[in-house]
This record gives structure tokens, C-alpha cells and sequence, in this order.
């Protein structure tokens, strides 16, 4: 689910605030050099509380390539890359496309647009989605990025021969189909690898194309149009125009599509690049533009919620508090979780120790609920802060235990399902409290003894709970 920008909830948020839980755009947050005596060091500080904050990551702005079509279109559409394709159309219109420096300068011109196609999907890969500079597009760096492509086409031929000579034309034509379908995958690697062997690497093409899924197969639908259109759109032509016209033509249509099909390519990559585990760095991160469309479905306009915005946007903390508060009041309780979490983080930051706990209560509870265990351990964290005594109902501590050992360590998981026992004796959870007390002992910290004495005091004392059979079943295997 996208987090938006706190002052502009159209726009996806591109860094949170550890300490106030803001999420800002980069138009909102402000950037200062923090100097050491080895280096300097650009930060981002939040605009509200003025602490570094945390870069959410690419995923949070990438907006699904299927979202954003016609921006693939006219990726190319740009000055540069239209002169750049002009210069190249006129070469071929100038030059008879079946003499000497004819085919010089076809050779040359599809060189350097795929060059710049490579290019252009290595920067929007990284997160950049304006096309790249003129200036990597040398003549010699793009014969051989040509040479590596058809070393990479030679290695997958050999492969088809053999196993035509081997099996038969069947066979190969399973093959041969194989690998059409990894194409694009191969392509990226060599891409975003730069290295032959790598790319041509079944085990390493088809883990890309099976991490990215379903999104693997659009794309490869979308490109195969993407490859034809060119064909289609000169055949057309064909009969109509001058040989020379037909050739320069073909240069700037399939140098078009050449482009629109490896910028989507690049952005595929962006798409999935934590499935395919291929590193996005923040500095060269660049946002897209977000479909107006796909961000209104997203946003619900809370008249409670959005003037707690404002407050917070005009740095009126105490006023967004009360706010919250007269709700509370009113209400008996808070009607969102967005407004509980504010009202948390607000008590947090301004220091209200004993509402803190008492909201934290609540707050807890409704975190658990929804299954958010990062955010219900630092609630917990929190609250403990403000109040070595603060303790929760058992249910609560029974999660907070069970997550603080798979996050955090299973001694501190411990002692806080010892909390809950302490203190929660007659809850009709301790079964179960107990019963995850000694698989932590077990499991986690390898004390047997005290892991079997609980297990048994489980079955003395409660012998008749549901929880039993699990017990049994798990002293079996202990």
C-alpha cells in the first residue's frame, strides 16, 4: 500500500520520520551537510520535528507499469533524442542504403541506438526516468555493447543446434521458444550486469523472469508489440516510398520502439527490483510522475483526519493534540486507527507520560489487530519509556513476547511473557502464554529444563484446555 506525502496527499511519500512517524515528498522535507573530518554528508531532515529522517524506498513511489503506459510512449518524444534519431534518419536517406557507406552507416546508426536503448534502461532501472545524457553514446563503447549482444546470441544458438542435433527439430523448437520467452530477461542482465556469461546464465535469466511473476508476462506481451510495430508500420509503407526514404524511415521508427521497449524494460526492473534483488540507491532515485487518477482512488478525505493535517502542516502540535483529545472526549474513543497513531506519536513527542500509557492501552491493541508488529513494538517501547510499570492486558503482552523474540531477542521475549504471567495470573490466556514461554526456552535459547518444566506444569494445571494436545504433541517431538 503507497504512503503519501503528509502536505501532499497526491504525491507518494519518498522519506518518513523516525521520531514523529511524518511521511514527506522531497518537496516537503529539508536537506543540510553534515560534516565529519572524512567526509561531508548530504541528510534529510524532517520539516516538522528537524531530525534525519529515513528514505522509505523506491517501492513506496513506483507506480505498476500497466498504471502508466502512455508514459512509456512518450519517453522518447524528447528534443534531443528526436534530433538524435533525425540526424540519424537523414544519414540513411542521404547514403543509398545498398552501397558501402550505406551499410556503414546503417551498421553504425543501430550501434548507437542500441547503445542509448542500453543506456536508457540502466538509468531508469536505477530510478531516473528522463532519458539519459548524449554524451555515453561514443561510437566505440556502442560497437561493443553490439559485440556483446550477438556474443549473447551466439551462446544461446549453440545450445538450440545441439539439442536439434541431439533430440530433434522438436526438441529445439521448445527450446527456441524457451528461450524467445527469457529474451527480456537476458536482456536486463546484461544491462544491469554487464556481463556476458551472467546474462546467458539460465539458472541467473530464468529466476529474474519467475521472481517478477505475472508482471514478467505482461511486459514480454507488451514488447513483442513493441518489436513487431516496426515491421508492420514499414511493410505498410513499402510500396509507397523511395528506397532511401524507406531506409531512413526504418531507422527512426525502429529506433523509437527500440527506446519505448527498453525504457520499459528498465522500469520492469525498478517495478521489481526487491523481488529480483537488484539495489535502487537513493541518490539516484528519481520519482515518477503519479497517475492523478490511481492516487485519488487511494485517498480517503477524513474531515477529522485532514484537519489534523493542517494543524500538524502549520506546526500547531499542541492545538492537533487537543483536537484529537475533543474527539476522544467526545467520542468515548478515536474512530480511526490514522487519528489513534497521531494522537500516539503527538503524546510521544510532547511528553504526556500518563496519557501516553493510558491511550497506549487502546493503541496497542488496535495495532495487534491489524497485524502491524513493527509499529506495535515501538508503541510498546514507547510506553515502557514513560512508565517502567506500565502493564497491558495479557493478550497484548502475549504479542508483544512472541514478536519481540522473532525481532528483537528471545530474552527480552521472555521477560515480557514473564510480565504477563506475573501479573495477568487468572487471564484465561496463560496456557498459552505459558505454552509460548517454553517453546522460546526450547527453540530459541536451547534451556531444556526450564522449557519441560513448563510444558508439564501446563498439562498439571491446565489438563482439560485446548491448548493441551498442542503441549502433548510437542513434548513428543522435544
Amino acid at each position: 500500500m503507497t504512503t503519501y506525502c503528509l502536505h501532499h496527499p497526491h504525491d507518494p511519500a519518498h522519506w518518513s520520520c523516525p521520531l514523529c512517524g511524518g511521511t514527506f515528498c522531497n518537496a516537503c522535507v529539508k536537506t543540510s551537510t553534515h560534516r565529519t573530518l572524512t567526509v561531508d554528508r548530504q541528510i534529510t531532515l524532517c520539516p516538522r520535528c528537524n531530525r534525519e529522517m529515513d528514505w522509505i524506498g523506491a517501492q513506496n513511489a513506483i507506480v505498476p507499469y500497466w498504471e502508466r503506459l502512455p508514459h512509456f510512449f512518450l519517453y522518447p518524444l524528447t528534443a534531443k533524442i528526436l534530433l538524435f534519431l533525425g540526424v540519424l534518419g537523414l544519414l540513411h536517406y542521404i547514403f543509398d542504403p545498398e552501397s558501402l557507406p550505406g551499410m556503414l552507416v546503417s551498421i553504425s546508426s543501430s550501434a548507437l541506438v542500441l547503445r542509448y536503448a542500453y543506456l536508457a534502461l540502466t538509468t531508469t532501472s536505477s530510478g531516473d526516468l528522463t532519458p539519459p545524457p548524449m554524451d555515453g553514446i561514443p561510437l566505440g563503447s556502442s560497437i561493443v555493447i553490439v559485440l556483446k549482444q550477438g556474443l549473447v546470441a551466439f551462446l544461446l544458438i549453440v545450445p538450440y543446434a545441439f539439442v536439434v542435433t541431439i533430440a530433434g527439430q522438436t526438441a529445439g523448437y521448445l527450446l527456441l521458444v524457451l528461450i524467445i520467452l527469457c529474451v527480456p530477461a537476458i536482456i536486463i542482465l546484461l544491462a544491469t550486469s554487464n556481463r556476458v556469461l551472467h546474462a546467458v546464465n539460465p539458472n541467473a535469466f530464468i529466476r529474474l523472469a519467475t521472481r517478477i511473476g505475472k508482471g514478467y508476462l505482461g511486459m514480454f506481451g507488451l514488447l513483442t508489440i513493441l518489436w513487431g510495430a516496426p515491421a508492420l508500420v514499414v511493410g505498410r509503407l513499402a510500396p509507397h516510398v523511395s528506397p532511401n526514404f524507406l531506409s531512413a524511415l526504418t531507422c527512426v521508427i525502429s529506433g523509437y520502439y527500440s527506446l519505448v521497449s527498453y525504457h520499459l524494460m528498465g522500469y520492469v526492473t525498478l517495478q521489481y527490483h526487491e523481488s529480483i534483488g537488484y539495489d535502487v540507491a537513493q541518490e539516484n532515485f528519481k520519482a515518477a510522475a503519479t497517475p492523478m487518477k490511481a492516487a485519488e482512488e487511494k485517498i480517503v478525505e477524513d474531515p477529522q483526519l485532514k484537519q489534523v493535517t493542517f494543524l500538524l502542516r502549520e506546526g500547531r502540535l499542541e492545538d492537533a493534540l487537543a483536537y484529537i483529545g475533543e474527539i476522544k472526549a467526545q467520542k468515548g474513543e478515536l474512530p480511526t486507527p490514522e487519528l489513534s497513531e497521531k494522537y500516539f506519536s503527538l503524546l510521544n513527542m510532547l511528553g504526556h507520560t500518563e496519557k501516553l500509557t493510558a491511550h497506549g492501552h487502546t493503541h496497542l491493541d488496535e495495532l495487534i489487530t491489524a497485524g502491524k508488529k513493527e509499529e506495535a513494538l515501538a508503541a510498546y517501547a514507547a510506553c515502557m519509556e514513560a512508565d517502567p510499570d506500565f502493564v497491558p492486558s495479557a493478550g497484548i503482552l502475549y504479542h508483544i513476547g512472541t514478536w519481540t523474540s522473532d525481532r528483537v531477542s528471545p530474552e527480552q521475549a521472555i521477560a515480557i511473557l514473564q510480565r504477563a504471567i506475573r501479573n495477568h495470573p487468572d487471564d484465561p490466556m496463560l496456557p498459552a502464554i505459558w505454552f509460548r514461554a517454553a517453546r522460546i526456552l526450547n527453540d530459541r535459547l536451547h534451556q531444556h529444563d526450564k522449557a519441560l518444566k513448563l510444558l508439564n506444569g501446563i498439562l498439571k494445571k491446565f489438563p482439560e484446555h485446548d491448548i493441551a494436545p498442542q503441549v502433548r504433541n510437542y513434548l513428543s517431538v522435544m
